[in-house]
């Protein structure tokens, strides 16, 4: 079960607010060293009046809610790394244009975002062409690898050929464990591989 989700306008003037509240619960619950903005797969473009009068494409909003949730979390923890799942800003992956239900382009989102941020590739069949894509616009690089693979060829396949791509990637910051329906029976062969890659 992934949960219930809820879609929003990122258009909607009270959307700030709700960033600045958010950050400052999750510091005061658990106070991360590390935060991750969990914003992938905008399948549908808002066509309400508030987006009709912003006239820009999904890259510019996009991007705009990045920066407010970044900056929400930089006035609270001004060091801490920031993490995002990078396939709407990879030209490799979703960075499309009209992806989905969208009218307009997610293109050049990458150079729209503040670089102080981490990117999180996760389509392995891409693994060097989107290390490459962010690396070369100055992002750090965390691949979200593994994704359930339900036998250990399979699961040392995706961790090596994320570290490949990895050795190439000169703001490589390590690799992900990354399991959708809670399966960890294959955490100790991922990690044994990619020690063993590392060394």
């Amino acid at each position: 079960e992934y949960g219930i989700q809820f879609s929003t306008c990122l258009s909607h003037p009270r959307l700030r607010r709700y960033y600045e509240e958010s950050a400052r619960a999750v510091r005061d619950w658990i106070s991360p060293d590390a935060w991750f903005l969990s914003a992938d797969e905008f399948r549908v473009e808002c066509r309400c009046e508030l987006c009709r009068r912003r006239d820009t494409d999904m890259a510019h909003k996009y991007a705009a809610t990045l920066w407010d949730q970044r900056n929400a979390i930089r006035r609270l923890a001004p060091d801490a790394e920031i993490l995002f799942w990078s396939d709407m800003a990879d030209e490799n992956h979703n960075a499309r244009d009209r992806f989905c239900k969208c009218r307009t382009t997610y293109r050049g989102l990458a150079d729209l975002l503040p670089k102080d941020m981490v990117a999180v590739p996760w389509w392995t069949e891409k693994a060097q062409a989107s290390c490459d894509f962010f690396a070369s616009r100055g992002f750090g690089v965390m691949p979200g690898a593994y994704y359930d693979k339900r036998t250990v060829e399979a699961t040392q396949k995706d961790a090596r050929d994320w570290c490949a791509a990895l050795a190439t990637t000169p703001t490589a910051r390590g690799i992900m464990y990354t399991a959708w329906y809670e399966r960890y029976d294959m955490l100790g062969v991922f990690a044994e591989t990619v020690k063993g890659d590392a060394e």
